[in-house]
């Protein structure tokens, strides 16, 4: 499969992107990766509705 417009191959989390050649992630790995950390919770328990979901979800991708 060709990357798409993104440079991504459109697969799952922790996939090829690009050309980084990440390998993919086992739950172990997924769960370290994205799980909330007791202060991260007490950040995103501030927050309503999707804003809480957006918020954990950049919180956790910035950082990695």
């Amino acid at each position: 499969m060709s990357p798409g417009p993104y440079g991504c191959d459109g697969g799952i989390l922790g996939t090829t992107i690009g050309e980084r050649g990440r390998t993919p992630l086992d739950l172990d790995e997924l769960v370290e990766r994205w799980a909330l950390l007791k202060d991260e919770q007490v950040l995103v328990s501030g927050k309503r509705g999707a804003t809480r979901l957006g918020f954990a979800i950049l919180l956790k991708f910035y950082a990695q």
